[in-house]
């Protein structure tokens, strides 16, 4: 089997968003002898790339159909497209492929012609050289072209001006009336700044809509993205009657939103089967992030094996507000690596990148697909509240995500060759360093960040900080956890000068035994109603190193239930105001000896939510050392299913001293612990 580099000439070839508006060659020569102005220069260029956004009505801040628009902004738009900022187009120019079909970025020459002319002092020119007014279709909201279905939410969401993050996974009926193949598919709020991400979904299983696992994915959409459009000859079949479930996570900014999401479907004509199967999913993540307060070029990696040979079709990455980069390499099956592209990632704008149907990268089967990630958790960041803390997964915008959104169809070893066989030798790509900082940024490149070890013993543990709860009587909980950068090592940390939460600690609820990787909603500590700009620092020593996560209640860290059932379960945050947590009841502990079994028993009831479909139900119960001078085994060791409401259990001691154990009930999505001191006394002298 040969293979083909993706890669293409580095040059680049840019498919026009619209045709050039008549006389701008003429206007492009006549530029070469003469100041730009902007009747005959600068207008046409904002009316190719700009206005589809930037006109009354659309996601844009400002308008730019007029000079009286432009002129007041001339210097932003002079910095913004010098850095290539704008329009939003963040693929680095460098290296890769760099022919998509839908690219509205600015050749070298239309950069060029707008600074120029706003070192001229932005003149105007003649009125008589300003190109007719672009006439906007409706068309033109969709990135798509006008679509041939639009699926609607049945009703608004309101979206207050200041409140936690909210998710909701409603359902919509299609209206199709026979079965259709998708050419091309986008998902489009009503409010770009309400909307944080709307993932939409096919239901398989009408019989059962609410088992979300048999669902088929169908499109993403994150703040900035346009649409997802497939090769000739690919797509996706959605069937008559078929229902969409949105997967959708709003977040507040200031400003109270009616937030209606729509979904638009460009079809085939009627009758019409492509001969490929697309296929859309999240790849390459990782939900074992560690971002330490204070990096600058955080660095994560992920890998996707491609089982049959393949065409991707378009690369969307994914991070929050902390995304600095992302670049997705093949690794062959002869071992070679090609980077395919590089992005210099912008948390505004979650752009899918369609490649053009001559460059789209064709992978062997057995290909790896390798996807590395920079975040930015320094001060630089102006969009993180505190760079000081630690960061980790989760669905929050303050917390973080490491993954790419690819769409691609498989091609059976013959087609591969073919296509192989059909394409020109490319021009190979400049294997170039990956990245310079983004904005200009000082400080090494994210090329030199250390590739993230791996320690089963020996690291240390970072605390975390999880966010602030609101309590009826006007105070707060600050909630801590924990990340234990070990895979198998648990340290134990005494409260003390090691252990310490302050002020007015230093016992203020902390573990002091900590299991492997990250652990969240650990404990919390209730502050005063008047705790206003105070913050409370848990600081934590292990293996010589201190980390800290400082506690304050800074407005985009509140958190309530749907966020942690959210970023603990993922599915099912719709009930999270119908459940109540579980109720515990632990028993009297008898006295405890290193190395006899003690048991463990509690009872536990719930209210039945969230509902299970199985016999055994989702009740389960578990117990862990909280605190304690060595390792306890429990048998069974982790959860287990809590039958006829309660459970039992035995714990054997190693050494002896003062233990807390945690008792843990768990309903699926909300859990209740109870902690239980023991004293442990050695075993008796055997003669």
């Amino acid at each position: 089997m040969r293979l083909v580099l993706a890669a293409v000439a580095v040059s680049m070839v840019a498919t026009p968003v619209r045709p050039v508006a008549q006389g701008r060659a003429t206007a492009a020569k006549i530029s070469q002898t003469q100041p730009p102005v902007f009747t005959r220069d600068v207008a046409p260029i904002l009316q190719e790339h700009c206005q589809v956004c930037h006109r009354p009505g659309m996601m844009a801040p400002m308008s730019l159909l007029t000079f009286e628009d432009a002129r007041p902004r001339a210097e932003s738009i002079k910095r913004r497209v010098a850095a290539r900022e704008m329009p939003p187009w963040h693929v680095d120019r460098n290296i890769g492929i760099q022919k998509f079909k839908d690219d509205p970025s600015l050749s070298d020459a239309e950069i060029a012609t707008i600074v120029k002319w706003v070192d001229a002092g932005a003149p105007k020119g003649d009125p008589a050289a300003m190109p007719p007014p672009r006439h906007f279709e409706d068309a033109d909201r969709w990135h798509i072209g006008k679509p041939d279905l639009i699926v609607t939410l049945p009703h608004e969401h309101t979206v207050p001006a200041h409140g936690t993050d909210t998710f909701l996974k409603p359902i919509a009926d299609s209206g199709l009336t026979e079965d259709r193949y998708i050419k091309a598919v986008e998902t489009k709020p009503g409010s770009h700044m309400a909307v944080h991400h709307a993932l939409t979904y096919l239901i398989e299983d009408p019989e059962n809509p609410d088992d979300a696992r048999k669902d088929s994915f169908l499109n993403e959409y994150a703040v900035g993205k346009n649409g997802d459009i497939f090769p000739e000859g690919s797509g996706r079949l959605i069937k008559a009657g078929a229902r969409i479930r949105f997967d959708l996570h709003y977040h507040s900014y200031g400003v109270e939103t009616n937030e209606r999401i729509q979904l638009g479907l460009v079809f085939y004509p009627k009758g019409y089967v492509p001969k490929h199967v697309q296929y859309a999913r999240s790849v390459a993540g990782s939900n074992d992030l560690d971002i330490a307060g204070g990096d600058a070029n955080a660095r994560t990696d992920g890998y996707r094996v491609m089982p049959s040979a393949a065409r991707i079709t378009a690369y969307q990455p994914h991070m929050h507000n902390r995304g600095k980069a992302q670049c997705l390499e093949a690794i062959y099956p002869d071992a070679r690596v090609e980077t395919l592209n590089c992005v210099r990632f912008q948390p505004a704008w979650h752009i899918v990148y369609n490649y053009a149907d001559e460059a789209a990268p064709l992978l062997p089967a057995h290909t790896i697909l390798h996807l590395i990630s920079w975040h930015d958790n320094s001060p630089a960041n102006k969009l993180i509240s505190d760079p000081r803390n630690w960061v980790g997964y989760g669905q929050r915008a303050i917390d973080e995500m490491s993954h790419a959104w690819i769409s691609w169809y498989e091609l059976t070893d013959e087609e591969y060759e073919q296509e192989v066989a059909a394409r020109t030798e490319p021009e190979k790509a400049t294997r170039s360093s990956l990245l310079a900082p983004p904005n200009g940024a000082n400080g090494r490149l994210p090329s030199d960040a250390p590739f993230p070890a791996s320690y089963n013993s020996g690291a240390n543990v970072v605390p975390e900080f999880d966010g602030w709860e609101r309590n009826a009587d006007g105070t707060f909980n600050m909630v801590f956890g924990y990340m234990n950068r070990n895979h198998v090592e648990e340290p134990i940390v005494p409260v003390g000068p090691d252990n310490s939460v302050e002020p007015g600690g230093p016992d203020r609820g902390q573990p002091a035994y900590f299991y492997p990787r990250l652990s969240r909603y650990v404990f919390r500590v209730k502050v005063p109603k008047d705790f206003g700009k105070k913050e409370l620092v848990w600081s934590l020593t292990v293996h010589g190193r201190t980390e800290k996560a400082y506690a304050t209640l800074a407005p985009d860290l509140e958190i309530d239930k749907k966020i942690i059932v959210e970023n603990t379960v993922v599915v099912g945050v719709e009930l999270a105001d119908s459940n109540q947590p579980p109720s515990l009841t632990v028993d009297p502990v008898p006295s405890a000896t290193v190395g006899s079994p003690v048991t463990l028993a509690m009872s536990v009831s719930d209210d039945g939510f969230p509902p299970s479909k199985g016999s055994s139900g989702l009740l389960s119960a578990a117990w862990i050392v909280y605190r304690g001078p060595a390792k306890v085994t429990f048998n069974p060791a982790g959860s287990q299913r809590v039958r006829s409401g309660a459970a039992r259990s035995t714990a054997i001691f190693s050494e002896p001293g003062r233990y807390v154990l945690r008792a843990i009930a768990f309903d699926g999505m909300l859990q209740t612990t109870e902690d239980v001191t023991i004293s442990v006394g050695a075993p008796a002298h055997q003669p």
